[in-house]
C-alpha cells in the first residue's frame, strides 16, 4: 500500500520539475512565439540603423560629428581621451556651426599691396639727365594724391636717385629736382606739406650693380615709401 502511494507523488514531482525547466527557456514575445534570452541583445542591435545622425557621444572612432547634417558641432578627443572643444559660432536656425577660416592668414586689404591698385606703383623711372615725368606717371601720382588727402596720419618720404654717371653732387643735386617734381606735383593736388618730405641720394642706392644702360635706367628714379600705416 505505502509503495503505491509513493509512485503517484513522483510522478507529480516530475511533471512539476519538467514545467519549471520549460518556463526559464523561453519567454513570450508580443507576437506570441517564444524568444530566446540569448538573441535579445542581438535582436535589439539589428534593429538600430548603421551610422544614423544624432550618435551619442561615446562610441569609437576621434572627430565624430553629433546630431547630423548641416551647423552640426564637431567634437574630438585630445590626450588621455579628453573632449578637445572646437570654437564655434552661431550658425543658422541658432545651430552652432565651426567658422571657415581660410588657408594662408587674412589680407590685410591695403590698396597699396593690391597690384590691381594705381596705388602699388610707388617708383617712378626717369630719361638720362632729365626730371621729366609721364603721362602715365601723372595718374598714378594723381592716385596717391588722392589717397594721402583722404588719410592725413599718412606720410610718405619722396626719395631721389640717379645712376653712376656724372659727379657726386650733380647727382645729388640731380635726384633732388627729380623728387621736387614730384613733391610739387601732389602738392597741387592738395596733399599737406606735412605729409611729404623730400630726401635725395644721388647715386649712393642703386637698385641695379651693372654699368651698362639696362641698370642705369632702373637707377635712375623716385620712390615713396610711406609711414604711419
Amino acid at each position: 500500500m505505502q509503495k503505491r502511494i509513493q509512485q503517484p507523488a513522483l510522478l507529480v514531482l516530475m511533471v512539476l520539475t519538467l514545467v519549471g525547466c520549460s518556463g526559464q527557456a523561453s519567454r513570450p514575445s508580443e507576437g506570441g512565439a517564444p524568444v530566446d534570452d540569448r538573441d535579445a541583445d542581438s535582436a535589439a542591435q539589428s534593429q538600430r540603423p548603421a551610422g544614423s545622425a544624432g550618435a551619442t557621444l561615446g562610441g569609437g572612432g576621434e572627430g565624430r560629428v553629433i546630431g547630423g547634417g548641416e551647423g552640426a558641432i564637431s567634437s574630438g578627443y585630445g590626450a588621455g581621451g579628453a573632449v578637445t572643444a572646437v570654437p564655434t559660432t552661431p550658425g543658422r536656425d541658432g545651430v552652432e556651426s565651426i567658422p571657415f577660416q581660410p588657408a594662408g592668414g587674412r589680407a590685410d586689404g591695403s590698396p597699396l599691396n593690391d597690384p590691381n591698385n594705381p596705388l602699388a606703383q610707388r617708383v617712378f623711372y626717369f630719361g638720362y639727365d632729365n626730371t621729366d615725368l609721364s603721362q602715365t606717371d601723372y595718374e598714378t601720382l594723381v592716385a596717391h594724391a588722392r589717397y594721402l588727402i583722404d588719410n592725413p596720419q599718412l606720410e610718405v618720404i619722396v626719395e631721389g636717385h640717379t645712376d653712376e654717371r656724372g659727379s657726386r653732387e650733380y647727382n645729388l643735386a640731380l635726384a633732388e629736382r627729380r623728387a621736387m617734381t614730384v613733391e610739387r606735383f601732389m602738392l597741387l593736388q592738395g596733399v599737406a606739406a606735412k605729409q611729404l618730405q623730400v630726401i635725395s641720394f644721388g647715386e649712393e642706392r642703386p637698385v641695379a650693380l651693372g654699368h651698362d644702360d639696362q641698370a642705369w635706367q632702373l637707377n635712375r628714379r623716385v620712390e615713396l615709401l610711406y609711414s604711419g600705416i
